[in-house]
C-alpha cells in the first residue's frame, strides 16, 4: 500500500456542481494510480505504452485505491473547475500484478524466461524424479498466468533429477548454474512436505494434513537471491497421500502469489534505480580496456560508475553501476570503434556481458 496525495477536476455543466465535484475525485483517483505506475516503471515506459496503461490500468483506476479522503476542495468560477485533492492509498501490489499481467514490467526485464524445481515429499517418500509434481504444476501455472515463460518443463525437470539435493548453497549453486545452461535467467527452487495428523476428525475417517512450501528464486547468471518465500497450510480428505496433494496444492498457490509479488518488487526497484552489471572483456591490452572504461563513463546514457574488478592475460573485467541493463550496454558497445577494434558479444544474460575484441574488419583479436 502506498500512500498518494492527487488533484483532479471537475467541469462544471449547468451549474451542477455536485456532478463536478464526482467527476474531479474521479480524475484525482485516475492521477493517483498514475503516480503509482511511474513508481513500478520508468517514465519513457509509461509514455511508450500509454495507450495500452489507459486500457488496461487507468481506466479501472477506482479498483486500486482501498480507500481516500478529501484534503481540500473549491471552485475556479473563471475556468468553471471544481477541484479535489485526495490523499488516497493505493494497493501498489495489484497494480505492479496487473503491469506483468500485460507485460511491460516483464518486457523492461527483457521477458526473463524461469524454471521451477521443487522437493516434494507428501509423506509416502519423495516425488519421483524426471516428472513434474503438484508443487511444480501449481506455481509454474500461477506465474504463466501472469505472463511469465518458462524453459521446457519436462528436459529441466529431467536435468534437474541429477541435482542430489537442492537445500543448502552447494545445491542452489548447481540449480543456478542447470538454470542458466538451459537458457533460464531465474529459478525457483524449494521444496514441499506434507504430513497427516496423528489422529483422524472427530467422529470420521477423514485425516487433516498440514503442510509447508518454501522456496527462494534464484539469478541463474549469478546465483543471488531475488525473492524467498515460504507457507503453510492444511486439507482434509480420506487418503493421507491425497490430503497431502490438496494441502500442498494450495498452499503453493499461496506461495506463488507471495514469490512472485517480492520478484515485481524487486524488478520494479531495479528498473527505477541503479543496478550492476558485469563486463568481461577477453582478447584486450590493458590500454583498449581504459578506453573502454572512459567511453563508458562518458558516452553512455546512464551509466552512473564504472569499477574495474580485474585484468588477466588479456581479459578485464568491469562492473558497471547505473540505469543502463546489460542489453543496453551490449548494444552501445557492439555499434563503436574502441581504440582500433570493435567488440563482439560472445555471452550474454539479464545481469553480464562477454564480449571478445576483433579489428575492424577482421577476426576476433587474440594475445600472443
Amino acid at each position: 500500500m502506498k500512500s498518494i496525495t492527487a488533484v483532479g477536476f471537475g467541469s462544471i455543466y449547468k451549474g451542477d456542481r455536485a456532478m463536478a465535484r464526482d467527476a474531479a475525485v474521479s480524475d484525482a483517483m485516475r492521477n493517483a494510480v498514475e503516480e503509482a505506475v511511474g513508481v513500478l516503471v520508468a517514465s519513457e515506459t509509461v509514455v511508450a505504452e500509454f495507450e495500452l496503461l489507459s486500457d488496461r490500468i487507468y481506466s479501472r483506476s477506482a479498483g486500486y485505491i482501498r480507500s481516500y479522503r478529501v484534503v481540500s476542495e473549491g471552485v475556479d468560477d473563471e475556468k468553471g473547475l471544481y477541484r479535489v485533492k485526495i490523499a488516497a492509498e493505493v494497493a501498489l501490489g495489484e497494480i505492479r500484478d496487473d503491469l506483468a499481467a500485460i507485460g511491460i514490467l516483464l518486457a523492461r526485464k527483457h521477458m526473463p524466461r524461469m524454471m521451477v524445481v521443487m522437493e516434494e515429499d507428501l509423506g509416502s517418500g519423495p516425488s519421483s524424479p524426471g516428472s513434474l509434481n503438484q508443487a511444480e504444476t501449481t506455481i509454474m501455472d500461477a506465474f504463466t498466468a501472469k505472463g511469465f515463460s518458462f524453459v521446457d518443463a519436462d528436459t529441466a525437470k529431467r536435468e534437474a533429477s541429477r541435482i542430489a539435493s537442492l537445500s543448502g548453497a552447494s545445491g542452489e549453486k548447481e540449480a543456478a548454474a542447470l538454470a542458466a545452461r538451459l537458457g533460464a535467467e531465474v529459478i525457483i527452487v524449494g521444496k514441499a512436505v506434507a504430513r497427516p495428523a496423528d489422529r483422524k476428525v472427530a467422529g470420521t475417517n477423514l485425516r487433516s494434513v498440514q503442510a509447508t512450501v518454501t522456496a527462494r528464486a534464484l539469478a541463474a547468471d549469478t546465483g543471488a537471491v531475488i525473492a524467498s518465500a515460504s507457507e503453510s497450510g492444511a486439507a482434509v480428505h480420506l487418503d493421507p497421500t491425497a490430503g497431502g496433494a490438496e494441502a500442498v496444492k494450495k498452499t503453493s498457490a499461496r506461495l506463488a502469489a507471495a514469490l512472485m509479488d517480492r520478484i515485481l518488487a524487486r524488478w520494479s526497484r531495479e528498473v527505477q534505480t541503479s543496478q550492476t552489471v558485469k563486463l568481461v572483456f577477453k582478447g584486450v591490452d590493458f590500454r583498449t580496456l581504459r578506453e573502454i572504461r572512459t567511453f563508458l563513463e562518458r558516452e553512455v546514457r546512464g551509466v552512473k560508475a564504472v569499477h574495474q574488478r580485474s585484468y588477466s592475460g588479456g581479459v578485464g573485467v568491469l562492473d558497471v553501476d547505473g540505469e543502463t541493463d546489460a542489453q543496453g550496454l551490449a548494444d552501445r558497445l557492439t555499434a563503436k570503434e574502441i581504440d582500433g577494434i570493435t567488440l563482439e558479444v560472445t555471452a550474454f544474460s539479464s545481469g553480464s556481458v562477454e564480449l571478445e575484441a576483433a579489428k575492424r574488419g577482421g577476426p576476433a583479436r587474440r594475445n600472443p
